[in-house]
């Protein structure tokens, strides 16, 4: 965690205001509150990514290059955060659990607590 370096895994940690936990959402345009890529501010490069790829449930994110893929677009919808081009998967905690350093994963959307997300716009935090 902490970390902008390509591939670096996204993981829950604490919010201590530091500059590699600001994202900025891209507006792609659509008809959803936030719609496009979600990318670091210090590293505007620098997406949240599906790893490989990989579309299957437990699949890691991590920090890639932005570069426009679906793999990299992302909505938010009434707190979730939804894989646009298959929004039955939704961005997860690893078990549900908030400890530091826990994993995020992409899972299939079942409305729990575990994918429950807020972003603040003021901040730029996604907690």
């Amino acid at each position: 965690g902490g970390e902008n370096e390509l591939g670096a895994n996204i993981q829950l940690l604490a919010c201590d205001g530091s500059s590699n936990q600001a994202f900025t959402i891209k507006d792609g345009g659509q008809n959803y509150h936030h719609y496009g890529e979600i990318y670091l501010d210090d590293a505007p490069n620098k997406c949240i990514d599906l790893e490989q790829n990989n579309r299957n449930r437990g699949a890691d994110i991590q920090i890639y290059d932005c570069n426009g893929s679906t793999a990299q677009s992302w909505y938010f919808d009434n707190g979730t955060i939804r894989l646009t081009d298959n929004p039955g998967y939704c961005l997860d905690l690893y078990y549900g659990k908030t400890n530091n350093g826990n994993n995020i994963q992409l899972y299939t959307c079942d409305a729990n607590d575990s994918q429950k997300w807020i972003y603040e716009k003021s901040t730029k935090l996604i907690r």
